[in-house]
C-alpha cells in the first residue's frame, strides 16, 4: 500500500516516460511469458519421465510377494510412489536402502515427523508397516531407478529371511 503515489517510482524499466495503461513493463511481461513457456515444457518432460520411472518401479515391486502399492499410476502424482512390504519393518528397510546409497522415506508425507503408523495409508486401505515412500526428481536417472529396484529386492529378502 502506498500512501502518497507521488513519492514512489517504479523500479522496473518503462517503455516510455508515461505510465502504461496496464501498469506493467512490457519487456518484463514478455520475458515472463517466455520463461513460463520454457518452464511448462520442462515440467511436461519431467512428468513424462517420472511416469515411466514410476511404472518401472511399480512393475518391479509387483513381482515381490506380499507388496501393497498405494494407488494406481493413473490416479497418482507421477513423481510419487508409496509401497508397503508385508513382514518387513519399514525403518529397517529404509536403513538398508540408505546403506546402499539411495535416499527414500518411510510412511506418508503427513506423518514424517513421528513414528506412528500413517493414518493416510490406513485410510487408503494399504499396509501401514514395511512402507517406503519414493520421490522421483527430474534429475533421477535410469541407473538410479535400477539401483533402487535391486536394493529394495535385496533388502526385502534380507528382512524376510
Amino acid at each position: 500500500v502506498i500512501k502518497n503515489k507521488s513519492q514512489w517510482s517504479n523500479p522496473l524499466p518503462h517503455l516510455n516516460a508515461a505510465n502504461p495503461n496496464f501498469g506493467a513493463s512490457l519487456p518484463l511481461l514478455l520475458a515472463s511469458a517466455v520463461a513460463l513457456e520454457n518452464f511448462s515444457s520442462e515440467v511436461e518432460e519431467a512428468n513424462a519421465q517420472a511416469r515411466i520411472f514410476n511404472s518401472q518401479l511399480r512393475e518391479s515391486f509387483a513381482q515381490i510377494p506380499d507388496v501393497d502399492i498405494a494407488g494406481s499410476l493413473d490416479s497418482s502424482l507421477a513423481h510419487l510412489l508409496s509401497a508397503s512390504f508385508m513382514n518387513c519393518n519399514g525403518e529397517e528397510l529404509l536403513r538398508g536402502i540408505q546403506s546402499d546409497g539411495i535416499s527414500v522415506d518411510s510412511g506418508s508425507a503427513c506423518t514424517a515427523d513421528n513414528l506412528q503408523p500413517s493414518h493416510v495409508l490406513a485410510a487408503m486401505g494399504v499396509l501401514t508397516h514395511g512402507n517406503i515412500r519414493i520421490t522421483i526428481h527430474p534429475e533421477t536417472t535410469q541407473a538410479e531407478i535400477d539401483a533402487l529396484i535391486e536394493s529394495v529386492k535385496k533388502n526385502v529378502n534380507r528382512l524376510r529371511s
